[in-house]
């Protein structure tokens, strides 16, 4: 199961609001659903608060976006799931430059950052939070073993949050950095 890798720090819970209203949510009896001040539900999933608006796929643009993010999330895991050790010291190795040179301090939120494989060119102990529309990054970790020979700190529980970057569910002013790569 992949909750060993999610988590959602006191922090964290306290910038959560509902994408739209940007007002707080609740958590039901159950802890299976957030529930806005207005009505609308958000479901919990193994640990992952899926905050995704499901009328982001109405227009013909949406269902475009949709199709393209299916076909990256299967090329996704099967990325993961090849676990070619080179690749992914590749990757690391052509970031390690890119974040020399860009410093990112205070709190960070990492939009489209997936399972936050970031955090491996951040100081340890920053504020940190990845949300994507991807609904379990996760689910595949345990497979490929050699992304943690490349990126060990993928290992370490991160505050994970599924949602769209145009409806993001966190109150405003809340992060110092917000950190996109590759995502457009």
């Amino acid at each position: 199961m992949s909750t060993e890798y999610i988590k959602l720090d006191d922090w964290v819970k306290n910038l959560i609001v509902d994408p739209l209203s940007k007002e707080p949510l609740t958590i039901s009896n159950d802890k299976k659903l957030l529930v806005s001040p207005y009505g609308k539900i958000y479901p919990i999933t193994n640990g992952i608060y899926d905050l995704r608006l499901k009328t982001m796929e109405i227009t013909n643009d949406q269902r475009i976006w949709k199709s393209g993010q299916d076909f990256y999330e299967k090329w996704a895991n099967s990325y993961l799931l090849k676990n070619n050790l080179q690749e992914f010291q590749s990757e690391v190795n052509g970031l390690k430059e890119v974040y020399q040179e860009i410093s990112l301090k205070g709190s960070i939120l990492d939009v489209g950052g997936n399972q936050g494989s970031l955090r491996h060119f951040l100081d340890k102990n920053q504020r940190y939070i990845t949300c994507d529309p991807f609904p379990n990054p996760f689910e595949n970790l345990t497979q490929s073993s050699n992304l943690f020979k490349a990126f060990p700190v993928i290992q370490n529980p991160v505050n994970y949050i599924c949602c769209y970057s145009e409806y993001l569910p966190f109150q405003s002013s809340s992060f110092n950095n917000v950190h996109m790569r590759s995502v457009i």
